[in-house]
């Protein structure tokens, strides 16, 4: 787990119990470090004066970090009151991309591996304990086998390309949707893959095709 998160937690302070949206901690580091989330879903800029009053409750905690994200924006005082403090303010884009490396290598990727594991095995050419399975199957069996290999492969494919991403590239993680940024992808892959904008959306995309692609192999091999 990336955080763990108490929405709507009351914390204390030296002033006494104040409910913040969600707390979260980062035990991924030592020490762990703790961060105050206020979400302003707002229809106007955020002034100063909350800026003011956040600051003082995530220095009365303790925590290392606050964070205010909003819809809307910021007044321009509000930047002026965070300024050399450890309160940030942000929306919901610069949100996502302050932590979205980490989220990506530490928990998609290890999702996407473990849940396509099978999916791999099923599709690699040279793959000799599932080929000796195959070969032991009626010919129209087989035929539907390597059927499903052939409408497979890509999707086996990128499940890796996204597990290897990371260590290749700078940034970390391919840009979306994944059709700009390998547009010359071929095979059968479904749009809710190829069309997703956010990692969360392709992460549930790819756990629901793989395991049914894996529930088709299965049931011509009776795994």
């Amino acid at each position: 787990m990336l955080f763990s998160c108490d929405d709507r937690k009351n914390v204390v302070t030296a002033r006494g119990k104040v409910n913040i949206d969600v707390y979260a901690t980062d035990p991924g580091q030592s020490p762990k470090l703790s961060y105050l989330c206020e979400c302003k879903n707002w229809n106007k800029k955020i002034p100063k004066s909350v800026v003011y009053t956040f600051r003082s409750i995530v220095s009365d905690t303790g925590a290392n970090w606050g964070l205010i994200i909003t819809r809307k924006g910021f007044q321009k005082g509000a930047f002026e009151a965070a300024k050399h403090t450890n309160v940030m303010l942000l929306d919901w884009q610069q949100f996502q991309e302050l932590f979205v490396k980490r989220w990506y290598k530490q928990h998609m990727i290890r999702i996407v591996s473990k849940e396509a594991k099978s999916l791999v095995e099923y599709t690699e050419p040279l793959n000799s304990s599932i080929q000796e399975k195959v070969l032991r199957l009626p010919k129209e069996k087989q035929e539907i086998f390597f059927s499903l290999q052939k409408r497979y492969s890509m999707l086996a494919f990128i499940c890796l390309e996204l597990e290897y991403y990371y260590k290749i590239h700078d940034d970390g993680y391919p840009n979306l949707p994944l059709i700009n940024e390998w547009p010359n992808l071929k095979g059968e892959i479904s749009k809710e893959i190829l069309l997703a904008t956010s990692f969360e959306e392709l992460l549930q995309s790819l756990i629901k095709i793989i395991r049914l692609a894996i529930e088709e192999f299965d049931s011509i091999l009776k795994v």
